[in-house]
């Protein structure tokens, strides 16, 4: 089904809003305005469930509450006041497993405890009080595995320690004190990996220090797996990764610094993988992403700084795969995303010539390269944020004229560009991309004399917008879409499509394709986008 990008961005008139972008990049409208004013409606990252994306917000009446988003204007709304009045109960650490989506939140009479959504009134609900009475757990660290939540939380008599649920009250219990008495274990659950039936992470039992542990979601199955580096310090396992059959990680062993270690949830099977920066120091491995047959990550050299390397899970197979920046600075290599058909990943990197740019790699040194020079000169365009959304990424990036804005890549230097200058000038709209929401093709039926958001199919669509202030998008195909009188947006997606505003100031935007754009009467923008438009 067509995807539709969500994301918070400031187009200085709203303050940080709710927009909503195109699957293939051609347009960008304001999705909600959800705290009218200046202000914005500090909307906070949430998690995706079906075809809804629930967030937190805070419209300046009900306080920080959950929303919920299908894309639409009329589907954007508050799914429950949880704390009636001004004050809200900031819902935090959102995460969907099956149709429910799990998150912590904060009311007067229980604290901060665990709550869920099935993204209705009626369907959010507390799980357990683990601290009974206005006491917080705290739950965190929450993770969706093998069909169940695990999290940290603490019930007052047991520190932070590792639970897990399966979304009823006498599911959700303490899984291991780990830690045995109020010392916490402070377990590291969203740093962790699913590997077969078991997950991978690290915690202190207050005398190994934090090393790495494994649950199979029992209490007699989360088990140390190897004491790393003995005695109190630990070795500290971070960004665990599953690749294969095994999962890589961070860690510190005897004698050595920070470097890359792999496990196959056995001590025996648990082994430094190469010592890349000799001595106390350390590489500090981090950025893992699997890639086709290899593991690329950046790591730090003497005599070359931090760089881009690649692993085959081996010692003689770990080695630097590209020095970006030759000689001793180092480039910076971060936030790697594997493009859609899992070919070749995307990053920032600095070259010491253009600042930090978007690069792309397939693994090997000569497929790795600058992508595109966003933002010539030294200063770079320092791209962040990614989002995978099908064959594109997107992300922000910033250039000196236009600030930070949305932009998008489908891999080619081409195919790099700008989605939208929602904020004109310097500052940017400092766009966050939140996630997307999937649309049923063909759209529902449609239009009214209000105002709407009406979604086409990848298939040739007319839509006609009727009045009110509309926003259309036409995805792909050949599409027509008027705007009629109102103040529209209407984004053609791609295909050759004709986009027709009608009376009232609106916004026409052809996309990708050969198209036909007719403002009408009023002060319209007309942006053709790529292909031989009219």
């Amino acid at each position: 089904m067509p995807k539709l990008v969500i994301l918070v961005a400031d187009n200085g008139l709203t303050g940080p809003e709710l927009f909503v972008a195109d699957p293939f990049g051609t347009g960008v409208a304001l999705l909600r305005d959800i705290r009218p004013g200046p202000a914005g409606g500090s909307v906070r990252p949430g998690a995706e469930n079906g075809g809804l994306l629930l967030f937190a917000a805070d419209d300046g009446a009900t306080g920080r509450e959950l929303w919920r988003t299908d894309g639409t204007a009329e589907g954007t709304r508050p799914v429950a006041d949880i704390v009636p009045g001004a004050d809200g109960s900031y819902p935090l650490g959102l995460v969907t497993v099956g149709s429910i989506t799990y998150f912590a939140a904060v009311t007067a009479t229980h604290g901060d405890e665990l709550w869920r959504t099935d993204g209705t009134a009626e369907g959010t609900r507390l799980v357990r009080d683990i601290r009974p009475g206005p006491a917080d757990s705290a739950p965190g660290h929450l993770v969706a595995w093998n069909g169940q939540l695990l999290f940290t939380a603490n019930d007052g008599t047991g520190g932070t320690e590792l639970w897990i649920s399966d979304g009823t009250d006498a599911g959700t219990r303490l899984l291991r004190d780990i830690a045995p008495g109020l010392t916490p274990s402070l377990p590291d659950l969203t740093g962790g990996a699913a590997l077969g039936g078991q997950f991978l992470f690290s915690a202190t039992n207050g005398s190994s220090g934090r090393e790495l542990w494994r649950t199979d979601g029992t209490a007699a199955g989360t088990v140390l797996v190897r004491d790393i580096l003995p005695g109190a310090a630990g070795s500290s396992p971070e960004d665990l990764v599953r690749f294969g059959n095994v999962v890589f990680f961070s860690a510190i062993g005897s004698g050595t610094g920070r470097e890359l270690w792999r496990s196959d949830g056995t001590s025996g099977g648990t082994s430094l993988v190469r010592e890349i920066q000799p001595g106390l120091g350390g590489s500090e491995p981090r950025d893992f992403l699997p890639l086709g047959s290899r593991m690329i990550f950046s790591a730090f050299e003497e005599g070359l700084g931090r760089e881009l390397w690649v692993t085959d899970g081996t010692g003689p197979g770990t080695r630097l795969l590209a020095d970006i920046r030759p000689g001793g600075s180092s480039s910076n290599a971060s936030g790697f995303v594997a493009l859609g058909h899992g070919g070749a990943a995307v990053f920032a990197a600095d070259n010491g010539v253009h600042g930090t740019e978007l690069w792309i790699t397939d693994g090997t040194a000569a497929g790795t390269r600058l992508l595109r020079d966003i933002n010539p000169g030294g200063a770079g365009s320092l791209p962040e944020g990614f989002l995978v959304v099908d064959d594109l990424v997107f992300f922000r990036a910033t250039t000196a004229a236009q600030g930070a804005e949305l932009w998008v890549t489908d891999g080619t230097s081409a195919g790099t560009r700008q989605v939208a200058d929602l904020w004109p000038g310097a500052p940017g709209s400092l766009p966050q991309l939140l996630g997307v929401v999937e649309v049923a093709a063909p759209p529902p039926p449609g239009p009214t004399p209000g105002d709407d958001t009406l979604i086409g199919s990848p298939g040739a669509d007319t839509i006609d917008g009727l009045a009110g202030n509309d926003v259309i998008s036409g995805l792909g195909g050949d599409d027509l879409l008027i705007g009629g009188p109102g103040a529209d947006t209407l984004l053609g997606g791609t295909g050759r499509d004709r986009l027709l505003g009608g009376r009232g100031t609106d916004d026409l935007l052809g996309g990708a394709g050969a198209d036909l754009l007719w403002g009408g009467r009023g002060a319209d923008l007309l942006l053709g986008g790529k292909g031989g438009d009219l």
